[in-house]
This record gives structure tokens, C-alpha cells and sequence, in this order.
């Protein structure tokens, strides 16, 4: 009986369409009465599906054997029909369809793959996540509906001129209106159905309306109520044999010729009731091609958005682009099940420090090496290193708790370590401690997008976050491919480029969007002196009260130095603290970060330098508040700069960079790479000891040199050029010495490598680990010509050396130190170092790219002797020392006083060393800005010392030394000569000019020859005056 029905409906709803062979259906009518019928049908559909319900009955059944629940309705259009002109109801009307409707429309249309597939199974909104690649480009599976019957136009007479504006007003060529392709949308839903009727005159029978199929799944079958709906149906029946006597045909006939027509679902009908001026009852019913309605795309909601439906306000006219009835869907995405369920919110400090512990020790795998386990970043499992994670983790989980109390960020919070120390290891340990409050957490690497966002997103996959948690990134998934690292759609942790815009901005979204969730973000900045940048092209208004320069008018008054009485003291909430002064010259990644990242998230600003982040021009810290600074577990295994030493003949001579042909004429040079082909380092080539209780095997240490002495890469100079001299100056050795047999690594852009005299393109973002393993595999495939290597043998036996050439690209992310993979035993390390810097260097990232060859010796004891041989000025050496143990104490200080800012910079003795004048950070930033304190003291002695250089004052000493008087020609002693030289020199402090000075001295000896009472420092400055007044009239005057 049910198919009975559905067959009768069938034929009703096939009267409706038509299609010619010209794409024109024929003449067609049907009358008015079909809405009241449809409308009748859809009341009683709702009626019987809410008995249903209410008497507990299945309504998930499919009776319609689509391979859809009828019960299923969440998240899928119903069947919509579109009915317009009637009275007072300007607005599409959308009724359910029966599952005869989708019956007929699959006669007419047939159905794809991908449709017949749609499941239209959508999950709870937690289910729904954002997808980062689409943030700014619509995927090709976004949704689209259509605009109400506006856009449909149905007129008396439609020529070709009129279709032509109508296609355009679509943005459609003409070409193009045939073949309109269907729009899938989500599971690929169809388009609605829309009715459009024309002008009904009050003594004639209406037309009716014209009806498109169906656009998505029908809506749920009924399970009561049938009687009814089968009376509704058989009236469409009847209306369906109405229309079949009005065009003159069977149903049969009808249904046979629209049968075999599928684009009649892409086409409209204007029925246009044309007067006849002979017989006013007759109208001619012409059907002609319209446009398509306006196809609207409906953006996918990310978490945190919503529709603007609730702001739209109601009636009037509507506008062409509202988007009140576009049904904006999200998308469904699968989810990864997390080996470790959330743990509940922490409530207080202590509570999150042992949720922190217990979760770390879950987290890191039990084959974790000691640089990936972030458990002991902050301290081991000794009674010191227990105390001093302890400390730390206290005070980022006080951090957060405040956070969360004030939902405003605070003052950015520093973590100090040094090169290769485990400062990533350090951020992971507080990403973990905000994960665990409920908070969101981006990761900004530097300096460079791909390889830094893909080493960041392996270390944390090795330190085991991905069994709880998901970590989003800004590559692409064609690039994280590439790179062999995931790209989910959805995570708590987002990995982005610190100087890329763009990456910034996918930031600044993820940020708003997480917050309005509700749930906040901490940004760790990774290398955060190199937001830091060059000199940009935008203007930024800074604070009083956070602007680098005004550091001195917060300390005070009672704790100022001689060097602060200057400034103008500042109270901290004083509308003058507030006042902004414009900044010029900002770069636009500085000036987004500023703008966007620091007001909307809690900062954790790393790096092995501090002073260019603190000295940057767009103001990152609050003078009035106290700035809290980590620091990374001092490992004992630690080597850095203070253990490198220049060998005996190794000092080079020349300041600046070097030439091809500087380097190749450098006896340094030379000598310091006879030691590295001679392994004459202490340490080099020896076994290290395992520490007790780690477990470790020895291994021996086998050293590579590297050289970082010239800017050019890929022009005349380059990197090439310095392989092909270094092979060459090692074969005019004739000492058995074979160039062939070195691995020449050079970070130029996308790395490359020079092998067995050939040069080849290594991966852009490998590491050295990633090109020597990778180089290996080549020569047992036999890639590099005339070298051939076995599979079980090691590639140490065809390759006995191996040197980096770099310079820029040396600075960040480069991880030297590695074990191969075919030599489980032996750890491969920068050892050897020829080294030199520009003459205008800034001196942090000089002092970054050096320290390349630091290491953390984490598994195995570090002999007494050990060393790294460095080619270098002695001076730049020095001062690379002196400026890492200012950073150093500077931190300390800070630390044990956790003072405010002010007084944080104030604590800085800078001009106790020797770094006056220099620079740091990209813009070239003088170092002495960071701290004044000493300033003056400073300025005195150099005034004095400069006065001891004036000419005219080593003169006079050398004529005192000759001086001569009385009968005997006595000389002056020491002392006397010590006291006229003092009595003389305050003249030439402020610089003043030798006439100046000699008119000084005549006005002094004038004064004091005609008193008589002069005491005994009187009478040394009168003799002192008449001896300079003699050396200036035989020496200087006459020349």
C-alpha cells in the first residue's frame, strides 16, 4: 500500500517538470491548488513524526532504503519548497518533503556516488573543529544555498537581451549557463526546490507554481498518522491528472518524456501570462530558460564564532546579500582518541604543580633521551635539582593562576638559557603547566618558517604530548608531508613562524577564536630577540610606561644613583605614565606582534641573549611591575663559550670578514686545518665515559670543523669556492690526506652538500644529522660516482671528515651535534672552529653563531681538558666572553632581587666591562642603552685618560724630564715633576685649545706672583704655570 502511494505521488510530482529537446519545456500548467496540498502534506508529516515521538515510537527506521535513518535530521536541510506571491508572505516558505518526493527526483535526476553515500550523520558541536588551511580560503567542499525568489525573474516577454543582463548580474558567462555545475555542500546536498508563481488574475484559473527537486536527504518517515497522509497524497494525484488533461497528455506519456530528461532539475520556467488582445480568457503559456538563482556560499563556523543571524533585524526589503536564510553548517572532522584522558581542573598552585609532575612522568617515554625529557628541564632528580624545579614551576604556576584570575595579560616573563642547554625542552614544561589549566598555548619559532616549525613539531612529538594532546601548525599539509610530521585540523597547541606575518595572523585568529570559548592562550616566544627586527616603514604609538628609553623616571627616588637624579620621577598610574609616543621605523611583524599578541595572551619570551629584547623600541615590559626571570637547569655536562681556546699559531689578524683568497694565504688558517685532518684536539677522537646511573653506552667523540667567515653564499666567494680551496689546500699537504673523503655541509637557503667532488641538493630545513644519514644512503645506492660503500658498513669509511660551511643560517636551529646512524657509539661534534665577524657587528647575534659549537654533555662525563679549537681575533673572543658573562650576571642579580623593571635595568653594571659601543639586535641598538648606571664614573676616567693623550701634555712631561736649574744643573725628581704635570692638566679637560690653555696659565702666574703669602701647593702651581709658559715658547710657538 506505502508503494502504492509513493508511486501515485511520483506521477504528481513528475507533472510538474518538462524539458523539451531544446532545453525549452512545453506549454504546462498546474493549479494554485498544489500549495494547499503540499502545505496540507507537510502539516500532517509533522503531526504524525511528533505523535510518534511523543508515543516513544522508531522513527530512525529507513523505509525509504536510501542508506539514510529517516530519523536522521541533524545537521541536513529538509526537502524546501519556495512558494512566492502570496498574500502577506514575502519570505520563502520551506516545507518537508515526503519520501516520494525524493522517490521522483531520483527518476529525474540520477543520483551520484557521493550523494548516494551521504550519511548526513553530523555529531554535537564538540565535535567540530577548525580547520587552519581554510582560515582564509573557502575549501572546495563549502557549503552553499540559494537566495529567495528574488533573484528569479518571471516577466511578460524574456528575449535574449534580458537573459544576457540576468547572467551577468550572476557573474555567469553566457557560455557557461548550460552546463552550471552543482554545488556539493557538506555531504553533497542538492539544491532546494523552489516554486515560483506567476501573477494570478482574479476571473481565471492561477498557473501553478513550478517546483525544482528536492535539495538534500527527505525528512523522517512518519510512523502514525498514515490514514491522512495517504488522503493528501491521492488529492495530489488527482491535481497531477489536472495538469496531464490540460497539456493535452496521459500521465504515462508525461512522465515517460520527463523521465528521460536529467537537466530538467537545472532549469526554471517562466510562465508569462501574455494578454491576447482578441480573447482576454485565453493566456499564452511560453517557458523559457531563467538564470539560475543566486548561489550564496555558507562560510563554516569555527569554534568560538557564530552567525550574525541574531543581528540582522527582520523585514523591509531585503538586500541582495543577506545571509539570514543561508544555512551555515560546520564541518565534521575526525578526531584522534588521546591515549591520556584530560585530568580535571587543578584549584590552586600546589594542585597544579603535582597534576604538572604526574602528567610529565605520563607524558615523556620511557626511551626519552635526556634532551627531549622536559621533566628535568627545570631540574633532575637530585636534592638540589628537585628544589630548583620546584622553584620554578612554582612560579609559572602562580603566573597562570593570576592569569586566569585577571584574564589580562601580565608582565611578559623571561626564560634564560644558554645554546643548546635545553631551553625548548624548558617551554614545554610550561606549554604542559598552562594545557593543564584549561588554557590554549602558540609556540613562535625563528627564524625562518619551515625548518624551526618542523623541529619544534618533533620535539614535541618525542616528548610525548601527542598522547594527550593535538599540535596545529601554519605548513601546509603537502609541506608537513614533505617533512614527515602530521597536520591535524584541530589542537590545543599551535606552532607558528615568529617573523612571518602571515603566520602571525593565523595566530591572532586562533587567540580570539579560543577566547571566545573562553579559554586563554600563552604565547611562548622562541628566540624572542628576533622580534627584534631591522628597521621597518610603520609608525607605533608606545607607552610611557613601557617605552625602553623611560626606565629611569619609574625608579624611586629614594633607591636613584648619581646617573638617575637627571629624570623626572613618574608615578606609576599617573596619566604621564600613560601618554604614547610614536616609534618610527617599526617592521610589520614588530609592530603585529605588539599590537596583537601581547594585549590578547600571557608572554614567555626565551632566549640565550635578553638585551635586544629588552631594548626593543616597542616596549615589552612595564617599568612599575617586577620582571620574572627562569632559568634552564645548569647541567654539570655543559660546554659553552668559556671553554673555547685558541690553539698556539691559530689567532687570526684580520678584522672583518675573510676572502677566498684571505683565507687561502692565512697561515691560521692553515694551521687550524692541519689540526682538524690531524685530530690534534685533547679531546678529539677519544672515548667519553657514560655518568653513573644514566645507563649510557661510551662513545667516542669525533670532531667536525666548522667555518663561518664570509657573508656570500651562491656568487663568486661563496661557499663553493671555500669547499674547492679547502680541498685544494689539503692535497698540496702530500701527506695521504684525501679531500675526497670529506663531507662538505653548506647552509645556503635549501643546504648543500660536496661529496666525492660533487655537488648535490640536500632537503631545505635538514638538519646536519638529516644530510650526513641521508648522504650515507646515496653512496650505498651508488649516487656519488667513482664511491662505493656496502650496506653494513659504516659511512666513516669513505667519509673521515666533515665540515659545515655557514653564516647566517648558523644562528638559530642548527643542531650540530649528533650520533650516526650507522655508529650508535660514536657522537659527532663541532670541534674545530675558524670563526670571524664583521667589523660593524652586533655583538648578540655574533656571540649566537659562534656557540654553535657549545653542547650539553648530557649522558657522559666531560673530561678536565676538554676544549674547542677556535680560530679567532683574541679580542672578539674576549669580548664574546665578556658580553655572555654580562648576560649572565645580569640574570642572576634579577633573580635573587626580583625587582621591578626599573630598578632591574639600574642593577646593570655595564660600563664595568668592556662593551661600550657596541651593538646589538637588528636594529643595531647601542648596548650601553640598556643600563646608564656607571655612566658618569665611565665618562671621567675616559675624559682623563683621553687628557693623558693631548700632545702639548707629553710634551711638557718630556720637557720636564730635561729641565735643569741652578749652578749645578739639578733635575727635577719624580714627584716634582708628578706635581706640575697634575698642576697643568685640569686645563686641557673640557678640550680646550692650546691658546686657551696659554692664556689660562699667564692669568694664573699673573695672579699669583704678586702674593706673598702663598702656601706650598700655590707655589707648585706658580712654577708649575712659569715652567709650561717656558715649554711653549721654545718648543711650540716657534714651530
Amino acid at each position: 500500500a506505502r508503494q502504492t502511494t509513493d508511486d501515485d505521488a511520483r506521477d504528481g510530482v513528475r507533472a510538474m517538470w518538462g524539458d523539451d529537446d531544446r532545453g525549452v519545456v512545453a506549454d504546462g500548467a498546474l493549479t494554485v491548488e498544489a500549495h494547499e496540498v503540499v502545505t496540507r502534506v507537510e502539516d500532517a508529516r509533522r503531526a504524525s513524526l511528533s505523535s510518534a515521538k511523543a508515543q516513544g515510537g522508531d522513527v530512525g527506521t529507513d523505509d525509504d532504503d536510501d542508506g539514510v535513518d529517516d530519523g536522521v535530521d541533524d545537521g541536513v536541510d529538509d526537502g524546501v519548497i519556495a512558494i512566492d506571491g502570496l498574500p502577506g508572505d514575502r519570505d520563502v516558505r520551506r516545507a518537508s518533503m515526503s519520501d516520494a518526493y525524493e522517490d521522483a527526483r531520483s527518476t529525474l535526476e540520477p543520483e551520484s556516488p557521493a550523494r548516494s553515500e551521504s550519511s548526513g550523520l553530523w555529531g554535537s558541536d564538540d565535535d567540530f573543529v577548525y580547520d587552519t588551511e581554510s582560515e582564509s580560503d573557502y575549501d572546495d567542499d563549502s557549503d552553499y544555498d540559494y537566495d529567495s525568489d528574488d533573484d528569479v525573474q518571471v516577466t511578460q516577454e524574456i528575449d535574449s537581451n534580458e537573459i544576457e543582463e540576468q547572467l551577468q548580474a550572476t557573474q555567469l558567462e553566457p557560455s557557461q549557463f548550460e552546463d552550471v555545475e552543482e554545488t556539493q555542500a557538506g555531504d553533497d546536498a542538492m539544491d532546494d526546490v523552489v516554486a515560483v508563481s506567476a501573477p494570478v488574475r482574479a476571473d481565471q484559473e492561477p498557473i501553478a507554481p513550478v517546483v525544482r527537486p528536492p535539495a538534500v536527504a527527505p525528512p523522517p518517515a512518519s510512523s502514525g498518522n498514515d490514514g491522512a497522509e495517504d488522503d493528501l497524497i491521492a488529492q495530489l494525484r488527482a491535481l497531477t491528472e489536472k495538469v496531464a488533461a490540460q497539456l493535452g497528455r496521459s500521465v504515462d506519456e508525461v512522465n515517460d518524456e520527463v523521465g528521460r530528461r536529467p537537466g530538467a532539475t537545472r532549469r526554471g520556467i517562466a510562465a508569462n501570462r501574455q494578454r491576447d488582445d482578441d480573447d482576454d480568457d485565453e493566456y499564452a503559456i511560453t517557458a523559457v530558460n531563467v538564470r539560475r538563482p543566486y548561489r550564496r556560499r555558507a562560510p563554516t563556523i569555527v569554534p568560538g564564532q557564530r552567525t550574525l543571524d541574531g543581528f540582522i533585524q527582520r523585514g523591509g526589503v531585503r538586500a541582495r546579500d543577506d545571509t539570514a536564510d543561508v544555512q551555515v553548517m560546520r564541518r565534521p572532522v575526525r578526531r584522534r582518541r588521546m591515549d591520556i584522558p584530560r585530568p580535571p581542573i587543578p584549584e590552586n598552585e600546589e594542585a597544579l604543580y603535582e597534576l604538572w609532575e604526574t602528567t610529565a612522568k605520563q607524558l615523556v617515554p620511557e626511551n626519552a633521551s635526556a634532551y627531549s625529557n622536559f621533566l628535568y628541564a627545570f631540574g633532575d632528580d637530585s636534592a638540589e635539582g628537585v628544589a630548583h624545579r620546584r622553584q620554578e614551576m612554582m612560579m609559572v604556576c602562580k603566573m597562570l593562576f593570576e592569569y586566569r584570575r585577571t584574564k589580562k595579560a601580565l608582565q611578559p616573563m623571561i626564560l634564560k638559557g644558554r645554546e643548546r642547554e635545553g631551553k625548548s625542552v624548558a617551554l614545554f614544561s610550561i606549554a604542559l603547566a598552562a594545557l593543564l589549566s584549561d588554557m590554549r598555548v602558540v609556540i613562535l619559532c625563528a627564524p625562518n618558517k619551515v625548518a624551526p616549525i618542523v623541529d619544534m613539531v618533533s620535539k614535541l612529538e618525542k616528548a610525548g604530548f601527542s598522547k594527550m594532546f593535538n599540535t596545529r601548525h601554519t605548513l601546509s599539509s603537502k609541506m608537513a608531508a614533505d617533512n614527515g610530521i602530521d597536520c591535524p585540523q584541530a589542537g590545543a597547541i599551535f606552532v607558528a613562524a615568529l617573523g612571518t606575518v602571515g603566520d602571525l595572523k593565523k595566530v591572532d585568529s586562533f587567540i580570539k577564536g579560543e577566547r571566545r570559548e573562553g579559554k586563554l592562550t600563552v604565547t611562548l616566544m622562541d628566540e624572542c630577540d628576533e622580534i627584534t627586527q631591522g628597521k621597518g616603514c610603520h609608525n607605533l604609538l608606545v607607552a610611557h610606561d613601557v617605552d625602553p628609553d623611560t626606565y629611569q623616571e619609574f625608579i624611586p627616588e629614594a633607591q636613584r644613583g648619581e646617573d638617575d637624579h637627571d629624570a623626572v620621577f613618574v608615578e606609576s598610574d599617573s596619566r604621564a605614565a600613560k601618554r604614547r609616543k610614536n616609534k618610527n621605523q617599526i617592521a610589520t611583524a614588530c609592530k603585529f606582534v605588539k599590537e596583537k599578541l601581547f594585549p590578547s595572551s600571557q608572554i614567555v619570551a626565551c632566549s640565550a641573549t635578553l638585551s635586544g629584547f629588552i631594548l626593543n623600541p616597542i616596549g615589552v615590559f612595564h617599568h612599575d611591575r617586577v620582571t620574572e626571570i627562569l632559568k634552564v637547569w645548569p647541567k654539570p655536562g655543559f660546554t659553552g663559550i668559556e671553554r673555547f681556546k685558541i690553539p698556539q699559531g691559530c689567532e687570526l689578524d684580520i678584522n672583518g670578514s675573510m676572502s677566498v683568497d684571505d683565507f687561502e694565504e692565512s697561515d691560521a688558517v692553515q694551521r687550524m686545518l692541519h689540526r682538524f685532518y690531524k685530530r690534534q684536539n685533547h679531546c678529539d677522537d677519544t672515548q667519553l665515559a657514560p655518568i653513573p646511573g644514566t645507563g649510557a653506552n661510551p662513545v667516542t667523540l669525533r670532531g667536525m670543523l666548522f667555518v663561518s667567515v664570509s657573508t656570500k653564499v651562491n656568487v663568486s666567494g661563496g661557499v663553493r669556492d671555500f669547499a674547492d680551496i679547502i680541498c685544494s689546500m689539503t692535497n698540496e699537504w702530500c701527506d695521504g690526506t684525501d679531500a675526497n673523503k670529506t663531507l662538505f655541509i653548506c647552509y645556503v637557503g635549501a643546504p648543500m652538500v660536496f661529496f666525492a667532488g660533487q655537488w648535490k641538493q640536500a632537503q631545505k630545513g635538514a638538519t646536519v644529522e638529516d644530510i650526513y644519514n641521508q648522504t650515507a644512503d646515496h653512496t650505498r645506492r651508488g649516487v656519488f660516482a667513482g664511491v662505493s660503500l656496502e650496506d653494513d658498513a659504516p659511512f666513516s669509511s669513505v667519509c673521515s671528515h666533515c665540515v659545515v660551511i655557514g653564516y647566517n643560517l648558523t644562528r638559530r636551529a642548527m643542531t650540530a651535534a649528533f650520533t650516526p646512524k650507522d655508529e650508535p657509539n660514536v657522537l659527532c661534534k663541532l670541534q674545530y672552529v675558524i670563526f670571524t665577524a664583521p667589523k660593524k657587528l652586533t655583538i648578540d647575534a655574533v656571540s649566537q653563531r659562534i656557540t654553535r659549537a657549545s653542547h650539553d654533555f648530557a649522558l657522559h662525563v666531560v673530561p678536565s681538558e676538554y676544549s674547542v679549537d677556535v680560530a679567532i681575533r683574541s679580542e672578539l673572543l674576549d669580548l664574546l666572553k665578556e658580553y655572555r658573562r654580562l648576560e649572565d650576571k645580569m640574570v642572576e642579580t634579577q633573580r635573587e632581587g626580583r625587582a621591578i623593571h626599573s630598578i632591574f635595568r639600574q642593577q646593570i653594571y655595564l660600563y664595568d666591562s668592556d662593551l661600550s659601543g657596541v651593538k646589538v639586535s637588528k636594529r643595531g641598538i647601542l648596548l650601553e642603552e640598556l643600563s646608564a648606571t656607571g655612566r658618569k664614573k665611565h665618562w671621567r676616567e675616559q675624559c682623563e685618560a683621553d687628557v693623558d693623550q693631548n700632545e702639548y701634555l707629553i710634551g711638557f712631561k718630556k720637557y720636564l724630564d730635561s729641565y735643569s736649574y741652578g749652578p749645578n744643573h739639578e733635575s727635577y725628581t719624580g714627584s716634582t715633576i708628578d706635581q706640575y704635570y697634575r698642576a697643568i692638566r685640569p686645563w686641557f679637560n673640557s678640550n680646550a685649545e692650546i691658546d686657551r690653555v696659554v692664556e689660562c696659565v699667564k692669568e694664573t702666574i699673573k695672579s699669583l706672583e704678586g702674593n706673598k703669602s702663598l702656601d706650598k701647593s700655590l707655589v707648585n702651581k706658580l712654577n708649575a704655570a712659569r715652567r709650561f709658559l717656558e715649554y711653549y715658547e721654545k718648543e711650540v710657538a716657534p714651530a
